[in-house]
């Protein structure tokens, strides 16, 4: 079985996060290949109505909707 391997960003809102996975994904780290998944936007498609999963209740996606407008977290500004 392969070994995955994986680096996880965690910062603030503005911290610079996105920028350094979207050079990791074009540049790759020490001559391996990065792919760089963006929880947040990715999140914000969904609750904006770009995605529709199936695995989300109606329950799931109204707190969802409730914290990314609230501003609680996952803020959408740049």
């Amino acid at each position: 079985m392969k070994r995955l391997q994986a680096i996880l960003l965690v910062g603030p809102t503005g911290s610079g996060k996105t920028p350094l996975g979207e050079l990791l994904q074009r540049k790759g780290l020490w001559q391996r290949r990065c792919c760089h998944f963006d929880f947040g936007w990715n999140l914000r498609r969904i609750v904006e109505g770009e995605v529709s999963p199936e695995y989300l209740t109606q329950e799931e996606m109204t707190f969802l909707h409730w914290v990314l407008h609230s501003g609680a977290l996952l803020g959408d500004e740049a």
